[in-house]
């Protein structure tokens, strides 16, 4: 057992949550989790707000799946509509992690959650569900995102910009993507690569 064998290590390793950091990248499997899991409710871990921070962190990027849904319990159970309210960085983290990941579309669920609850969404959070409509071709919901970028300020952001003509190019919408282009007040070098990609492929 997992659990067991990193407690024999030392008298009281539980004492400190620096094992309980250092397991983490072992779990594989969701019994090893639910081991470490239990640990962490006797010991109190989860009372704690920076060592869960910490674990929502070093989880959500794993290629173990077991450990990014671990992470993402452990956020909406203990951090989600607390604490977190006005610093996007760990939505942010679960928002990369739907984006990257196996479930693009769970990122616009996400970015509702936060509207939704209060919470501040920044050009980052945008940028991040773009790229999740992109990777499974959403030209409407990306359209949405767009029009929402523009009732918060952030539909003149260069990046953000360059990231929805990604999306159209993607999918196919040159003609879409040559008028954003066409209305974007700066451009950069991303901006005339990516309608340079979106001709090239028609």
């Amino acid at each position: 057992m997992l659990v067991c064998a990193t407690s024999c290590s030392s008298h009281q390793p539980w004492a400190s949550p620096i094992p309980t950091l250092t397991t983490l990248p072992k779990c594989t499997t969701a019994e090893h989790v639910n081991q470490l899991h239990a640990r962490m409710i006797t010991t109190g871990f989860l009372k704690n707000p920076s060592l869960t921070a910490k674990l929502v962190l070093s989880c959500i990027s794993s290629p173990r799946e077991p450990l990014v849904e671990f992470a993402r319990y452990v956020f909406f159970k203990h951090h989600a509509f607390r604490d977190f309210r006005d610093d996007p960085f760990l939505w942010n983290a679960l928002l990369r992690s739907h984006s990257h990941g196996c479930d693009p579309r769970g990122a616009l669920v996400l970015l509702c959650l936060m509207i939704e609850n209060g919470v501040r969404v920044d050009g980052y959070s945008f940028s991040l569900v773009l790229k999740a409509c992109a990777r499974v071709g959403l030209v409407r919901e990306g359209m949405q995102v767009y029009g929402l970028l523009w009732k918060m300020n952030f539909g003149s952001d260069v990046f953000l910009q360059n990231c929805l003509i990604g999306l159209f190019v993607r999918c196919g919408c040159v003609e879409l993507a040559r008028q954003l282009f066409d209305r974007m007040a700066d451009r950069d070098v991303v901006s005339y690569n990516s309608m340079i990609v979106g001709y090239v492929k028609c």
